[in-house]
């Protein structure tokens, strides 16, 4: 079995420290969400919306034009339609509830 999430949406960062060589930052954004998992006999896909994206950091500047840094974050989603195995549509979920992806890992920043 394997699954794959894709996300689009709007998201803002506000760096604190950006001219420094640690700058700490946070991010906010929303957006939609796709999520699939083929499970061998077929895949199960949910779509919906993240109404809270929130990331922050610690970039270390490596030079004027790159850093790379630390970060975690906590997205909130609200899964409103679902694809059954073996189905071609999607429905509406009646019973849905908030669920949470957590992310943590390192950055490569870019700055023009």
């Amino acid at each position: 079995d394997n699954a794959i999430s894709a996300a689009a949406g709007l998201y803002s960062q506000f760096h604190m420290l950006p001219k420094r060589r640690f700058d700490p930052w946070v991010g906010l954004g929303f957006g939609w969400r796709g999520y699939w998992a083929d499970l061998g006999n077929g895949t199960y896909g949910l779509q919906g919306f993240d109404f809270v994206r929130l990331r922050a950091g610690l970039d270390f500047r490596v030079s004027p034009r790159f850093a790379l840094g630390p970060f975690v974050g906590a997205t909130l989603t609200d899964f409103l339609w679902r694809e059954q195995v073996g189905s071609s549509r999607y429905a509406t979920i009646d019973d849905n509830k908030i669920g949470t992806f957590v992310s943590a890992g390192i950055a490569l920043r870019h700055s023009l």
